[in-house]
């Protein structure tokens, strides 16, 4: 086989090197979500609704498109786009091109492997066997592995290897530039959507600190309690947030929304999958 070439050319950066960004999926979750393809239909059950409407005082109307608006934010369908990450195209293909040549040198000590494999068994006889159908059976099996071999030298793997490795963008590795800071955002979109559906009720969005006793310091109000009830109604196992980092998403909602509407651009209906979550400062 020949040796694989200078794989440089591949991890030269080109002028439009502008990052992507991709949902990525497979890291620990902080909140077990209850993912599925819900559509139409929403998340909630109807007593899940029925809930929201009594002890919450949203319309059922409201109570409805906050399921399906849960069920978006939780969708695992391969086409959502909630958590994305950013890719930066000269730093995926540099991976991509380190792992594929890791590969191809396994694929080459594979070969190596298979030769030498070859030429042991080569050496072996069926000599002593005593009977004609024991005599077949070693050459049979040289037969196989020799003509194994012939195929995979037939292939032309290193070739197609270098080719690839010479080639800029024929191989990368669509993982973050960071994977330490992958965070899944689900939870901000619920409370989002939480936040959307307590304006709509024509409710103040807030959160109330308690002051005196034992509890003092703790979060608590209404809309938290909202967004409990939904994390638990959403979850699998039932499992309740944070009030205090429900506290922190809160103002981060409340700050979008008097941005937008300071830009005269207000809320409208939640969409979901259309970019990164916005920072606010």
């Amino acid at each position: 086989m020949t040796k694989p070439t200078n794989a440089a050319p591949q991890t030269q950066p080109d002028d439009d090197d502008r990052p992507i960004w991709l949902h990525q999926e497979g890291f620990p979750r902080a909140h077990p979500w209850r993912l599925g393809d819900y559509g139409d239909a929403g998340i909630l059950t109807e007593e899940e609704i029925a809930l929201l409407i009594t002890k919450h005082g949203l319309s059922e109307p409201v109570a409805r498109d906050l399921s399906v608006w849960l069920g978006n934010c939780l969708s695992n369908d391969e086409d959502v786009a909630i958590n994305l990450a950013k890719v930066t195209p000269s730093i995926t293909i540099e991976r991509g091109v380190a792992e594929f040549g890791k590969i191809f040198a396994s694929v080459r000590l594979l070969g190596q492997r298979l030769a030498q494999l070859d030429d042991r068994l080569s050496q072996l006889s069926p000599a002593l066997g005593q009977s004609p159908e024991i005599s077949t059976l070693l050459p049979a099996l040289q037969a196989q592995v020799a003509a194994l071999k012939k195929t995979w030298e037939e292939q032309q793997f290193d070739d197609a290897f270098n080719e690839i490795l010479n080639t800029r963008g024929a191989v990368a590795e669509l993982s973050p530039d960071n994977k330490r800071k992958l965070v899944d955002t689900r939870r901000m979109l619920v409370v989002e959507s939480c936040c959307y559906a307590w304006l709509e009720a024509g409710k103040k969005v807030g959160v109330t600190t308690i002051t005196v006793g034992p509890d003092s310091g703790k979060r608590t109000g209404p809309l938290i309690e909202l967004i409990q009830d939904v994390a638990r109604m959403t979850g699998d196992p039932e499992k309740p947030l944070s009030a205090e980092t429900l506290k922190e998403d809160i103002d981060c909602f409340k700050a979008l929304y008097a941005k937008r509407t300071e830009n005269d651009q207000g809320l409208g209906e939640p969409t979901f999958g259309t970019g990164p979550v916005e920072d606010v400062t």
